[in-house]
């Protein structure tokens, strides 16, 4: 049973990236698609969770619809926000919170392709496999790294601690991109 849901979530992401990077190439105005010249630049980060156009890439999907592509990879999703918002790229792909906080101080974007997909199953910190950390509440008092400090990923540590027997306000969390 284990592996049949496995399968199935396998089959469920990859419909998924599919479909959001078809759904990528269909949001580009018909004018852009049509200047084969015109480089289209989007940003993401090297992260599976939003690998999109890293395998629209990979698989030809862009060339396929005729689309001239410049995949830049960069350190987080604020990084990418703000590299749309100073026209450096014009497609980033991110998480919702450096969005939100960057429509909240009024700059203005559209969402292409809102979703996402987490199987509970894979989401983890990741430690040394001797480390005495295995609960929320061992982690009060430690540092923990993240990409970034503006971003869903630090919603997610603090989740977990609390959820875990831990104080989220005892962890120090810091930026290593």
């Amino acid at each position: 049973m284990a592996d049949e849901s496995l399968t199935v979530m396998r089959h469920s992401r990859a419909r998924f990236l599919a479909a959001a990077s078809g759904s990528l190439a269909l949001g580009i105005p018909l004018a852009a698609r049509a200047q084969n010249a015109a480089v289209l630049r989007i940003a993401s980060t090297a992260s599976d969770s939003y690998a999109e156009a890293l395998y629209a890439t990979d698989q030809g999907i862009f060339k396929a619809h005729g689309l001239n592509t410049d995949l830049q990879i960069l350190a987080s999703g604020a990084a990418i926000v703000a590299a749309v918002a100073a026209g450096a790229v014009d497609i980033g792909i991110t998480n919702v919170l450096p969005l939100v906080a960057a429509v909240q101080h009024g700059v203005p974007f559209l969402y292409l392709c809102p979703g996402g997909l987490i199987n509970q199953d894979e989401i983890g910190l990741c430690v040394v496999a001797d480390s005495p950390i295995k609960t929320g509440k061992d982690l009060e008092g430690k540092t923990v790294a993240t990409s970034s400090l503006n971003d869903i990923n630090v919603v997610a540590i603090r989740a977990w601690t609390d959820q875990q027997g831990g104080d989220s306000s005892k962890v120090r969390i810091v930026e290593m991109p």
